[in-house]
């Protein structure tokens, strides 16, 4: 039995390895088959292993990564479905937000913004109820490290929740939602003195995304014209 999960682990490890050379060659493509066989022999062979998570996220990023963002989602989702593998509360609370923030950025460039705002506000629900759950607990053993991410993870959520209610022409929702991001930046003691560089983030962030949705625009009537010549 020993043997048995140890060549199938082997089989994983070469199946990963051979995805890195694939990539290092340019063989884009080839590198997802390798990395998604890889997957599939994990989840088949070890379910419950933790590290079910962390592929199907890998995978998730990589097709985000080359802007295939349909093909993200399942991955991202079922690295969300899994989530529970990770038994530690706040490690699997912050991984919960990552997620949904990378589901609600993937349907929004997916123009999917109705998908895209519900993921966000799950992602910030669940932060909400976890801070929520730590005021009231007696453990004091949590690293800073650990809860400075959780606070860091969430401000991307903001940050891209912000922008979204921006393209949506919802000033007083982005306004709204922009505070709440400053607020958790002023109250993190590691976060608290980059408040401006924050903000200055947000409205570089808005600047670019105005300027891809123009971009749009107009590839989309060069195109609509073009129909027509």
């Amino acid at each position: 039995m020993k043997e048995r999960e140890n060549a199938d682990r082997k089989k994983i490890r070469f199946l990963l390895e051979l995805s890195q050379l694939s990539l290092e060659k340019g063989e884009i493509e080839q590198s997802m088959r390798e990395r998604k066989e890889a997957y599939n022999l994990l989840k088949k062979k070890f379910p419950h292993d933790k590290s079910v998570v962390a592929m199907a996220m890998m995978i998730g990023a990589s097709y985000e990564k080359t802007e295939q963002f349909e093909e993200a989602i399942p991955f991202y989702s079922d690295a969300l479905e899994n989530i529970t593998l990770e038994t530690r509360m706040v490690q699997c609370e912050d991984l919960r937000v990552v997620l949904l923030d990378r589901l609600g950025q993937c349907y929004k460039q997916t123009g999917d913004p109705v998908a895209a705002e519900k993921h966000f506000k799950q992602a910030i629900e669940a932060y909400d109820q976890l801070k929520g759950k730590l005021a009231l607990s007696s453990d004091s053993d949590l690293e800073a490290s650990i809860l400075s991410k959780l606070d860091e993870d969430i401000l991307n959520v903001f940050l891209h929740y912000t922008v979204l209610l921006t393209v949506l022409r919802r000033p007083d929702d982005a306004t709204q939602t922009r505070r709440r991001l400053a607020t958790i930046a002023r109250g993190s003691p590691q976060l608290r003195g980059q408040v401006a560089r924050i903000n200055r983030q947000v409205d570089d962030y808005i600047a670019l995304e105005k300027i891809r949705e123009e971009r749009k625009l107009v590839e989309t009537k060069v195109d609509e014209e073009s129909d027509f010549v």
